[in-house]
């Protein structure tokens, strides 16, 4: 397993600055009630600050996952209340960070540096934790496939918060092609762990180590072509990583068409077919581990054990799959085993929830804004609160004056609806022009009295249907008594029910317009000549009709005005 390096960065004051920017923007009383927890962020940063010298405590990389957890809580707070920077309203701080594999060094006042530094070296904690527990006695390997699964969650989550940083404020380690390259490793790790679990508990599952074997293959070449885009081989370490990478890339890819062939021969075995595509699968593998050779003097001690473990299991396989194919010679196209992706085993740890942890003075911090941000605040609430009055005041005496008229003719407060150039609006007058062709007034008063008729027929068809349901009903009833148990027709009662409860429910709908062709009929008896005039009307003279408010009425205030530009 590879394990990548760790991010460096130098010790920083945050206590001070805070504290004295609280103190200045809010009082002396906030600050009071501030500082447990500026105290605690402090001592956290202070132990995160040398987060190199437990890299091999592997009893001690737990603790720190956990410091960062709690350090990044915090800072999350702090970042969205507090500006940094040299001006007098903000902190003044400024966070330096070292790139992991030049050394090379950034300093800048965006706060956004600092929760990327402390989520990589977040990753980097959860790889160690993934390869301490791959290499611990026992079945660990589910446990280690989920560890790098959520290392590599983390470095995908990173390059959501490079969009808040400018080129300048991050090192190269950081950049997207860097953490793909970071992702895909520890998918690859997670891919290894699947898979050598399964090779320890189930070697005769030839079929899918070949697939668990190409798909960490593949995610190791990903990792290599992420590596080679971002020049990682120009350093020492990112040279020795970006070797280690391909041989496994090779490794694993040589494994599964290993894998392949011992497939193949199972299957010929089975049907007593020729080793032809066994054969071919062999000599492809030996081809993918001859190509190892070409890297093979930059292959570290620990690696070349493994190489030479892979040689010899290859050459036992050839050989006998040589030896049975003597007897019935064929050889034919090998075929690319299929990938399996191991995600499944091992779903990554949702860690976004842990970002955001309850902490001692978390309500303080959160409440607190920048200090621009309030001033800004306070003078726009101001000048609104201005405008807002002096709009309402308008409104008012407007309002009042329209509901006055609009008592006097009994018209209902609808009307308010007209647009701000007090016109007709255009649906009211098509309702308007649909009276008038329907007759007006005269076309009004015939359609009431028709409304009557027509709700004396419907309650009279009520009435029979109900009727009707009953006799039957009742009828069957004589007949079930008659002939007892020779009537084996189900009852009407059961069979009528839901008639029954729908024409209830018709009678419900016609008592409610009922009550709605009242009130209609009243008002039309009882409306004034005046009220229903309106309806002869051409929309000119209807329009002249309707109450103007003051000349003003439809304009922005001054202040309205000077404030929006207009």
């Amino acid at each position: 397993m590879l394990l990548l390096p760790t991010k460096q960065t130098d010790k920083i004051d945050l206590f001070t600055p805070l504290l004295r920017n609280i103190k200045d923007t809010s009082g002396a009383q906030f600050s009071e009630q501030a500082k447990p927890a500026l105290q605690k962020l402090q001592a956290l940063r202070n132990d995160l600050s040398d987060i190199a010298a437990i890299r091999n405590n592997s009893s001690a990389v737990s603790k720190v996952a956990e410091q960062i957890k709690d350090y990044l809580s915090m800072w999350n707070c702090i970042a969205r209340g507090f500006t940094f920077g040299g001006d007098k309203e903000s902190v003044n701080a400024a966070f330096t960070w070292y790139d992991a594999y030049t050394r090379e060094k950034r300093t800048c006042t965006n706060p956004m540096a600092e929760r990327i530094g402390m989520l990589y070296n977040l990753g980097i904690m959860y790889s160690q934790m993934g390869m301490d527990a791959a290499n611990l006695p026992g079945d660990k390997m589910k446990e280690a496939a989920t560890l790098f699964l959520t290392a590599a969650w983390i470095f995908e989550r990173i390059k959501l918060d490079l969009a808040n940083l400018k080129l300048s404020e991050f090192t190269g380690d950081v950049s997207e092609g860097n953490l793909g390259m970071c992702s895909f490793l520890m998918k690859a790790q997670a891919q290894v762990c699947v898979y050598e679990k399964l090779r320890a508990a189930h070697p005769d599952r030839v079929d899918l180590l070949a697939k668990l074997a190409m798909q960490a293959a593949k995610d190791y070449e990903v990792a290599c072509g992420y590596s080679k885009a971002v020049g990682l081989e120009k350093t020492p370490n990112g040279r020795n990583l970006l070797g280690i990478m391909q041989f496994k890339e090779g490794a694993y890819r040589t494994n599964a068409y290993y894998w392949s062939a011992l497939d193949q021969k199972k299957k010929c075995e089975e049907s007593v077919m020729g080793m032809g595509k066994a054969m071919a699968s062999i000599r492809k593998a030996m081809e993918h581990l001859d190509s190892l050779k070409k890297i093979e003097k930059s292959f570290p001690p620990e690696v070349m054990a493994e190489y030479k473990t892979l040689a010899d299991h290859c050459a036992e396989a050839k050989r006998v799959i040589e030896s049975l194919n003597n007897k019935l010679y064929h050889e034919s196209v090998p075929s690319r085993p299929a990938e399996v992706d191991a995600m499944p085993y091992g779903k990554p740890i949702s860690i976004e929830k842990e970002l955001d942890r309850p902490f001692e003075g978390k309500e303080v911090l959160s409440s607190k804004t920048p200090s621009g941000v309030r001033k800004l605040h306070e003078e726009y609430r101001k000048e609104v609160g201005v405008i807002i009055q002096e709009e309402f005041d308008v409104i008012r005496e407007v309002e009042e004056r329209q509901t006055q008229t609009l008592r006097k003719y009994n018209l209902p407060s609808a009307i308010h609806a007209v647009s701000n150039d007090q016109n007709i609006p255009e649906d009211m007058w098509q309702r308007i022009r649909k009276c008038k062709e329907n007759g007006g007034i005269q076309g009004l008063e015939q359609s009431v009295e028709g409304v009557e008729d027509l709700a004396k027929c419907n309650e009279d068809n009520m009435l029979n249907i109900y009727n009707q349901l009953k006799a039957e009903e009742k009828e069957d009833h004589e007949l079930k008594q008659k002939y007892g148990s020779q009537w084996t027709r189900m009852p009407s009662t059961s069979l009528n029910i839901n008639m029954i409860k729908q024409l209830e429910y018709f009678k419900e709908k016609y008592d409610a317009a009922r009550q709605t062709d009242t009130t209609v009929k009243k008002f039309v008896q009882n409306g004034s000549k005046e009220q229903f005039g309106f309806l002869e009307l051409d929309r000119d003279s209807l329009t002249n009709k309707i109450p103007k408010g003051s000349s003003g009425a439809g304009e922005l205030s001054p202040a309205a005005a000077k404030y929006f530009g207009s």
